[in-house]
């Protein structure tokens, strides 16, 4: 794709070239301190420009800037573009193209070879992922296939068929040097079954097995398909597949044995320094009502250990109380902690009878702290605030991203791959479910804005016609700055929380952020006062009206879970009901809050957070916030608990609690020394005295990242005597039961359709089955993906949307002005080009003129005073004698129909059209440059922005 031009024609490099050509005198400020993309490099330009020869297609050029090269290439391929720039021998070699000869600084240099770094690293990571999956797939299947062997040992001699008796000496290992199996005679002869078979029929076995059965089209890069085929060359001749009474039955048993067994093993490492966490859910899946039970350690994030079937109870005309939810928990605890020193907390979702158990739970075990889990109050938080009726953006996922309204949807897809480097970033759906989807839509749309403009101002959309009401005002919606200016303050007020939301959905160990991010939610709710209690933005007595209800509605499928009624609410944290709603102050353990308005929404949006903050901010999470060992949050965290007694008393509690297994030091007065102690190590960790004054410890990976458990693992526990215990067994913790209600997704996928009848200890065995798959495949894939600097393009709404800066943690900025993403460069030509001939008639003509001038605006200077107007995208008029003329297209224009008389033709001349242009700026999402002549037009061919990557990545591009 990205041979080179005439001017630069195409020659290996060799050992010969002279190309590490460095300037020691060439500047290095300017430089960005890391690149993501080598368009980003200031040595590398790449241009995006029409090719107005009647084909909707663009010419797409890159080009080195370094002084002495001057270089061009076609196409968009950033692997040359980094070899050539990096100057590495070897690389330019495998890419085939040359070093750059050019000036350049060392420090330029180096920012190519980081760049080359990167890229290797996330290349080998996933290579380690995939490996690392291959291993634990053949470590998992050998102890179950070891165990089928035993089992049917018996029955080999016999020859009945059946998985072991057909190969009786299956080995783990599908490596014959390795795993020292020999093949009999008639297998050696047939050896070639698959190697030596013609590949085409194999492939095409694969895929009518794939077509046929309904299966994914990845299927065959399935890893477990992969060990099938490795296994399968070492199956004797004659080999049959078990059937279904053998894999439903031993086999499954087996399975799920040897996987639970594998799964309690990983579960118990380390337990005595990090503690347990025990989680479930219940639902009801096809009729079936079901209970999961989760456990969680540091290394070993969920685990499913049971699944129960309540029909039984409920036929008997009990209920799914706590008593009986308590009594599915309590053995399992029991087992895994006999000396009650290692479970520390249970997570469960607010209905009563699961918050029951906790405390029926609780005490059985005192030790163990019992709270709600993060990410269902923060849904609650966000259904609340989701009911204030400002902003809805459902309208737009109807129209633009749910695919229903096919050209739309295509529409809007092509313009989003212009702004997100070739690939398309959609819109999300938003619903009344949990994980506050209806914020992250907002998010995902505000990134997409300028995606949605250009789409509802470009010709094809000016072309649709009898366009359904709900697109057209879904369209206005795009097109009204407030719509957006809406969205933009409220997602800066409530960022905090949609990054807590992050943390409790990542299923990592993140208690001891929960307190920090709660705090900074409040401190940008108060930044946000003014904007949030904007009458204009944000009107009191706004209504959603039916239209736009209606606008949002369509089928979002149905929701099998159950929900359970919330426990009276706790306390509010901070209150805003007030006698006079004029003026008000409120204490609380942030500060005073002082207004003296009460318009707008923002009394709302903080009594919806401080209705639900005790069961966010619990003593464990507070104990939690005092040992991270995130430099932030350890300012944060001296601050907040000087002179707080109600967080310390809260914090004394929990460290009590965690020493309570201790008796005999509750009677003789030793827990009161520790929590005495407690104090002094946490004081000497915060100001860095006593055993932390090394500040190599602080210099860890560990604490820039934030891994508070794995940092205090290495050095508080070892020099410490009670606060090391404690933060090790606090900061482990992850921060809700998300994975159990997430598990369920798992077993509907097994219990649904022709599988909607599977027996509740069939779905136990293989969800387990299923779901540990499942999490061990996301964690390797995620944590050997982490390991670079990656933006993986598979995430639905994650990292690399909280990543895009939309300017959400900024302030001191004019909310008016967001950030606007500029559009591909354009250049604009401010002569009669050779091929204009405004007498041809024909539609290549008509095609080539609007690309050169639609969309531009200009100034009509006839008029006092000035209009404004925007020459039009799709049409133009023929004039007799004169030729064609452009259409502009006045402010008050609508494009439906009805008002075509105020069109006006301007002509084609360089006095006319073009020179009222070329004296009009323009907007700065056009993101046009002129040339005023040809030579000009030469130097700008290749364009200057190198944001033009955002359209222009192929399959080579960087991810």
């Amino acid at each position: 794709m990205a041979d080179n031009t005439g001017s630069s024609p195409s020659a290996q490099p060799s050992e010969s070239d002279d190309v590490q050509v460095v300037d020691p005198a060439a500047p290095a400020e300017n430089l960005p301190a890391a690149i993501d993309s080598v368009w980003e490099h200031p040595l590398i330009q790449l241009v995006k420009e029409p090719v107005t020869n009647g084909i909707a297609k663009q010419k797409i050029v890159w080009k080195c800037l370094a002084p002495g090269c001057g270089k061009q290439w076609n196409g968009a391929n950033s692997s040359k573009a980094l070899a050539h720039g990096s100057r590495d021998p070897a690389y330019c070699l495998q890419v085939h193209i040359k070093a750059c000869k050019g000036m350049a600084s060392q420090a330029q240099i180096d920012l190519f070879l980081s760049l080359m770094k990167k890229r290797e690293r996330k290349k080998q990571a996933v290579k380690r992922a995939h490996d690392l999956i291959s291993d634990d797939i053949i470590s998992s299947q050998g102890t179950v296939s070891d165990g089928i062997q035993q089992r049917k040992k018996s029955k080999v001699d016999s020859g009945s068929g059946g998985f072991a008796s057909a190969n009786p000496d299956l080995s783990r290992n599908a490596d014959v040097s390795s795993s020292g199996r020999q093949l009999d005679v008639q297998s050696s002869f047939d050896k070639g079954t698959i190697d030596g078979c013609n590949s085409a029929d194999l492939d095409a076995a694969i895929a009518q097995l794939v077509y046929c059965k309904g299966l994914p089209f990845t299927f065959g890069e399935c890893p477990y398909f992969q060990r099938v085929l490795d296994v399968a060359r070492l199956a004797p001749r004659g080999y049959k597949a078990p059937k279904k009474n053998l894999l439903a039955g031993p086999m499954l048993d087996i399975a799920y044995n040897t996987q639970l067994e594998r799964d309690l093993k990983a579960l118990l490492v380390d337990a005595e320094i990090f503690g347990l966490a025990f989680f479930g859910d219940g639902a009801t899946i096809h009729k079936c009502p079901l209970v999961n039970i989760f456990a969680a350690a540091l290394y070993c994030p969920a685990i499913l250990i049971n699944i129960i079937d309540c029909t039984e109870r409920l036929v008997a005309g009990e209920k799914k109380d706590g008593a009986f939810i308590s009594s599915l928990f309590l053995p399992i605890i029991e087992a895994l902690d006999d000396l009650k020193q290692f479970a520390d907390i249970v997570f469960f979702d607010g209905g009563s009878n699961f918050q029951l158990a906790g405390r029926i739970i609780q005490a059985k075990f005192p030790r163990i702290t019992v709270v709600h889990g993060l990410e269902h109050v923060l849904s609650l938080v966000f259904e609340d605030i989701a009911k204030i009726p400002v902003v809805r953006v459902k309208r737009l996922y109807r129209t633009f991203g749910s695919g229903s309204n096919h050209k739309p949807h295509a529409f809007f897809n092509d313009h989003s791959k212009s702004y997100n480097k070739g690939r398309a970033v959609g819109l999300l759906r938003s619903a009344e479910t949990r994980f506050a989807s209806f914020f992250i839509a907002m998010h995902r749309a505000l990134r997409c804005r300028r995606a949605l403009e250009a789409t509802v101002h470009s010709a094809k959309w000016n072309e649709l016609k009898r366009l359904k009401a709900f697109i057209v005002r879904a369209a206005e919606d795009v097109k009204n700055d407030l719509f957006w200016k809406r969205i933009f303050v409220l997602l800066r007020a409530l960022i905090p929380l949609l990054k807590l939301l992050r943390f409790a959905d990542s299923n990592k160990p993140n208690m001891d952020k929960v307190c920090f991010y709660v705090n900074q939610a409040k401190l940008h709710l108060m930044k946000s006062r003014g904007d949030l209690m904007n009458e204009e933005l944000f009107p009191a007595n706004y209504s959603i009206s039916k239209e736009t209800e209606q606008d949002g509605t369509y089928d979002s499928g149905s929701e099998d879970e159950e929900e359970e009624e919330e426990e009276d609410e706790a306390a509010a944290t901070y209150t805003l009901d007030e006698v006079d709603l004029d003026v008000y102050e409120e204490d609380d353990e942030w500060g005073t809050m002082v207004t003296d308005e009460s318009g707008g929404i923002f009394t709302d949006i903080c009594d919806a957070v401080a209705k639900r903050s005790p069961k966010i901010l619990h003593d464990f999470a507070w104990t939690a916030f005092v040992c991270s060992v995130r430099p932030d949050i350890v300012a944060d965290a001296k601050v907040r608990i000087d002179g707080n007694g109600e967080v310390r008393n809260m914090i004394e509690d929990c460290v009590r609690r965690l020493l309570s297994h201790d008796v005999d030091g509750g009677l003789d007065g030793t827990i009161d020394r520790k929590v005495d102690l407690f104090w002094d190590e946490m004081n000497q960790f915060h100001n860095r005295t006593g055993p932390f004054a090394r500040p190599a410890w602080f210099n860890s990976l560990d604490c820039i990242n934030g891994n508070s458990a794995a940092w205090h693992r290495k050095y508080s526990r070892n020099h410490t005597e009670v606060f090391g215990y404690i933060a090790c067994r606090v900061t482990s913790k992850i921060t809700g039961s998300g994975g159990a209600e997430r598990g369920w997704s798992d077993n509907k996928e097994l219990k649904s359709g022709k599988r909607a009848h599977l027996h509740t200890d069939k779905l136990k065995k293989q969800g387990l089955l299923y779901t540990s798959s499942n999490i061990r495949r996301a964690q390797i894939t995620r944590d050997e993906l982490e390991k670079p600097d990656c933006n993986s393009p598979i995430a639905v709404w994650g990292d690399e949307d909280l990543q895009f800066d939309l300017g959400l943690e900024k302030w001191g900025v004019n909310v008016d002005e967001l950030k606007k993403p500029v559009g591909p460069r354009r250049l604009f030509r401010c002569y009669i080009e050779d091929w204009e001939n405004v007498f041809d008639k024909g539609d290549v003509m008509r095609t080539k003129l609007l690309a050169k001038y639609g969309g531009l605006v200009f100034d009509d200077i006839d008029v006092e005073p000035h209009v404004r107007m925007r020459v039009s995208s799709t049409k133009l008029k023929y004039i007799r004698r004169s030729g064609w003329h452009v259409v502009g297209e006045p402010p008050e224009y609508t494009g439906d129909g009805s008002d075509e008389n105020l069109l006006e033709p301007f002509a084609i001349t360089k006095k006319v059209i073009i020179e009222l242009i070329k004296h009009t700026p323009q907007p700065d999402e056009l993101n046009v440059v002129f040339a005023h002549n040809e030579n000009e037009a030469r130097e700008q061919d290749e364009g200057d922005s190198d944001r033009n990557e955002e359209s222009s990545s192929d399959s080579d591009s960087d991810e």
